[in-house]
């Protein structure tokens, strides 16, 4: 693969080829990568897959340069980690943080038209917005990543006083700035706290519409009629992750910031046996979280809350 000398020979090689009609995105990546590889965070595991033909992989990598970015610019001394540990680690006061990053690929449900700007597929004019598909490519990369957290724990990585977040982008699985899911609300929002779509009320007798309400879903059906479950911030089994992150990473490109923030939202877990308190990942971050109303025999009533 070569020395730290070859990796921009290699990187701007790979830009020029992605972005040959793309002036300005190239030059937004260019920059990205001079940014992550100045701070020390570049490796050549690394630039094999940055540069690869792999799409995924790319942008994986790509959700890893700016995501390392904008939690430097939130002012946290990240360090990059070797495989088999989280993707960045950074310290607040003497409480560790650990931040694993995933950029799901568009998988087999979601349309190449709703993906891809294609001009031999350009799909229909008119169209049903792909909210459901969207969403379980969320809770699926919510779930991979939550697993590999107990796992880092039961390994001793990650110990019981660090706070584990999952950062994910949902680049890939639109070709537009898409964050929000049939609720209105961020995808981090409904894959974890069982939030379904507005409401509203009709009178039986008089016929008139009442206000508009959430409505609480517990699950999204998959394609083969599976129940995938999207309240797991109430589940006791993934108290190990303190916080979801989500963002729509590509869309840096278009209008880059010069402090290097990103647009986030987070979901923080009320039942997080170690948490982070909300403005840490972003001081203009759309934060949420919940408070338990009560709790019987009859079962857990929660109120999802926007913090920020």
């Amino acid at each position: 693969m070569g020395g730290p000398s070859s990796w921009d020979t290699k990187v701007h090689k790979c830009l020029a080829a992605r972005f040959e009609g793309a002036p300005r995105a190239r030059e937004y990546y260019r920059a990205l990568w001079a940014d992550h590889k100045a701070a020390g965070l570049a490796g050549s595991h690394f630039v094999s897959e940055l540069t690869g033909s792999s799409d995924e992989k790319f942008w994986q990598r790509v959700w890893e340069m700016a995501l390392g970015r904008h939690l430097r610019a939130c002012g946290h001394g990240i360090t990059t980690r070797p495989e088999g540990e989280p993707d960045y680690f950074f310290k607040i006061g003497d409480q560790g943080v650990w931040v694993e990053a995933i950029s799901p690929s568009p998988g087999p449900d979601l349309p190449r038209h709703w993906t891809t700007f294609d001009p031999l597929d350009l799909g229909a004019r008119c169209g049903p917005v792909p909210n459901d598909e969207m969403l379980l490519r969320w809770t699926s990369a919510f779930k991979a990543k939550a697993e590999m957290c107990a796992e880092y724990r039961r390994n001793g990585i990650v110990k019981p006083t660090d706070v584990f977040v999952i950062a994910i982008d949902g680049s890939q699985l639109s070709k537009v700035t898409h964050t929000e899911g049939k609720s209105r609300l961020p995808f981090v929002v409904e894959c974890v706290f069982a939030i379904g779509p507005l409401a509203i009320s009709v009178d039986r007798e008089t016929r008139k519409l009442g206000p508009a309400f959430q409505t609480v879903e517990a699950f999204v059906e998959n394609r083969n009629k599976a129940v995938v479950p999207k309240e797991r911030f109430f589940r006791a089994e993934f108290s190990g992750v303190g916080a979801v992150l989500g963002c729509y990473a590509a869309s840096g490109c278009h209008s880059p910031r010069t402090d290097g923030l990103l647009p986030v939202q987070v979901a923080y877990n009320p039942l997080a046996f170690s948490s982070l308190a909300p403005g840490r990942l972003g001081s203009e971050a759309e934060e949420w979280s919940a408070d338990l109303l009560s709790e019987d025999n009859e079962g857990i009533e929660w109120s999802v809350k926007r913090l920020s």
